[in-house]
């Protein structure tokens, strides 16, 4: 990611996604859009799958979904609006935060890398100058 679009972000679910829910392959279970207020980058689409994988709402007794986030949608299948209320919703809510607070802490990582790489880039350029001038007084 270029360091211009390294920002920090605060991503929120809206809602559900009414008019895109869609049956799923096993019968009487859906796939559920949810709206985000944000389109996710990569990035923090990658840190939500992590935390949602490690994190302790996995409960044996329940069937345990992956959702995916594309663009400004968290897609869940194979599940219900119910199961989602009952479930999942606090889940999602504690995934998203944890997930804005992790991505928005590689992203000041990244930009403090950056910034160190482009002093470093400085000041080799000033050691060059210098050498570059030094060797115009050097007569042979």
């Amino acid at each position: 990611m270029k360091e211009k679009e390294l920002k920090h972000i605060e991503i929120r679910m809206v809602g559900i996604i009414d008019t895109e829910i869609e049956a799923a392959a096993k019968g009487k279970l859906f796939t559920i859009p949810i709206k985000l207020n944000l389109s996710a980058p990569s990035k923090w689409s990658d840190i939500f799958f992590k935390n949602w994988k490690n994190d302790s709402h996995k409960n044996a007794t329940q069937n345990y979904i992956i959702p995916s986030v594309r663009h400004n949608k968290i897609f869940l299948f194979e599940t219900t609006v119910e199961e989602i209320a009952k479930k999942y919703r606090l889940a999602l809510m504690s995934t998203v935060k944890k997930t804005n607070i992790e991505y928005n802490s590689y992203v000041d990582n990244e930009l403090a890398k950056a910034e160190r790489i482009k002093l470093e880039l400085e000041k080799q350029k000033k050691i060059i100058f210098k050498q570059r001038k030094a060797a115009k007084d050097v007569k042979f």
